[in-house]
């Protein structure tokens, strides 16, 4: 775009010299005018700079016993709020939205699909402001399903803090995996996640 009034001025040379010279003439600066063109065009390309996400690396870490520490990310992340009505002291509150993304890990029993429920109780804005956030949410893969509630909270100079206690079905029966996203910035649609694998139930006073 920065380019573009030079290239405007090129055309119009190219119409002028067009009107005043031969036939030769006009061919050869055709060409040469064609050549300065592409070069203009080829020096816009390559002076935009091109955006990159920058992903962390994946780990996963197997203990003694069962357990399993593992990093990942969400990709493609999209939510629909739901329903939005606004208290008369300005505090918003949104119901029985949804959103869906993919949760990649390079352990397999954790990667997949998530789509879930979202309810908020918001203060402020986006950013310059604060929420609590709860709902369900289900990771699906092609050996199993897990299931889980999930609450947390969102301030705009951290983002979001949200704790899921997953159960597992399937080949997954009688795991438990706790996902944890802590710090994602507003507006990002990829950003990282941690969370442990282990045998057994979520804590007794954790539902589902």
């Amino acid at each position: 775009m920065v380019r573009r009034p030079a290239v405007l001025m090129i055309t119009a040379l190219m119409v002028g010299s067009l009107v005043s010279c031969s036939d030769d003439e006009q061919t050869s600066s055709t060409a040469q005018d064609q050549t300065t063109v592409a070069a203009d065009n080829e020096t816009t390309s390559t002076s935009t700079p091109e955006t990159s996400t920058t992903t962390s690396p994946l780990v996963v870490t197997d203990y003694e016993g069962g357990a399993t520490y593992l990093t990942g990310r969400v990709e493609s992340f999209s939510i629909d709020e739901g329903s939005l009505e606004t208290d008369a002291d300005g505090v918003e509150h949104t119901r029985d939205g949804t959103f869906n993304y993919r949760l990649v890990t390079d352990d397999s029993r954790v990667t997949g699909m998530v789509t879930g429920t979202w309810n908020t109780d918001r203060w402020g804005d986006l950013y310059d402001g604060a929420m609590k956030q709860w709902g369900t949410s289900t990771l699906t893969n092609d050996n199993g399903t897990w299931e889980s509630d999930y609450a947390g909270g969102f301030a705009s100079p951290v983002g979001d803090i949200i704790a899921r206690w997953w159960r597992g079905t399937g080949e997954y029966e009688g795991l438990t995996f706790y996902m944890w996203i802590a710090g994602s910035e507003p507006g990002v649609p990829i950003f990282d996640v941690g969370g442990i694998i282990f045998p057994g139930d979520p804590p007794p006073t954790v539902t589902p």
